[in-house]
């Protein structure tokens, strides 16, 4: 595995299941059966502040990235044995991590320019 390979990508198994509100919000039934974490898993995930409803209202919708973030979390949790703390700051270290690549590729290219 190369520096820049993510051991955390995670696909989400397809189930041929879409949403009926969009292609970018997701209830939570939709949400586990794209992942196929339970949706007491994905509460419990939520309560702990690593997933993030979307929008106002009595039905919880959630974003299509989310898909990914609950199979990161559950390899962290299940494969890797790593506690929802633990998975906060791993997942929070990813997000700057891939955010300096991006910073850097940029800059890279603004010198190519040059």
């Amino acid at each position: 595995m190369s520096w820049h390979e993510d051991p955390l990508a995670a696909t989400a198994p397809d189930r041929g299941m879409g949403s009926s509100h969009g292609s970018d919000e997701l209830t939570i039934t939709v949400l586990a059966a794209r992942s196929g974490v339970e949706p007491a898993t994905i509460r419990r995930y939520e309560r702990f502040g690593l997933v993030s409803r979307r929008g106002e209202g009595h039905v919880p919708r959630y974003a299509e990235g989310d898909v990914e973030r609950v199979l990161r979390i559950r390899r962290l949790t299940t494969e890797l044995g790593v506690n929802l703390a633990g998975a906060e700051v791993i997942l929070h270290m990813r997000e700057q991590i891939l955010f300096l690549r991006r910073e850097l590729e940029a800059l890279r290219r603004e010198r190519e320019i040059r």
